[in-house]
């Protein structure tokens, strides 16, 4: 009986350390293990894009930096040209790079009035 008492006290101990173990990670040590720049003004949108909003109604797209971890020196394959109307989550270009290919939508509905070709 007094075997079966302290068998039990050491599994409820165990199982009290294993809690005080989960509960004291320190998550400072994961954001600092992969850095991801965010600068301020930026709006972020699941689509993996930043959109910087003017005042003048006009924003400027660009993909984010997680994509940039991913692909190194992808090619851009534009699938709107200026002037075109878009919507929210429509296709808008295509990184590629060797096997890869990562589709961008666009993260709300607009007018592609410009587009930066010198990145092709």
């Amino acid at each position: 009986m007094t075997i079966l008492l302290f068998l039990a006290l050491d599994v409820i101990v165990r199982q009290s350390r294993a809690r005080a173990d989960v509960s004291t990670v320190d998550t400072r040590a994961v954001a600092w293990s992969y850095p991801v720049r965010l600068p301020e003004g930026l709006f972020f949108a699941r689509t993996h894009t930043w959109m910087s909003l003017f005042p003048s109604g006009k924003m400027r797209l660009g993909v984010d930096d997680f994509v940039g971890r991913l692909l190194d020196s992808p090619s851009i394959a534009y699938l709107k040209t200026p002037h075109q109307r878009v919507q929210k989550g429509e296709p808008i270009l295509v990184l590629t790079e060797g096997d890869h290919s990562l589709t961008i939508r666009a993260p709300m509905d607009g007018e592609i009035l410009e587009r930066n070709d010198r990145l092709c």
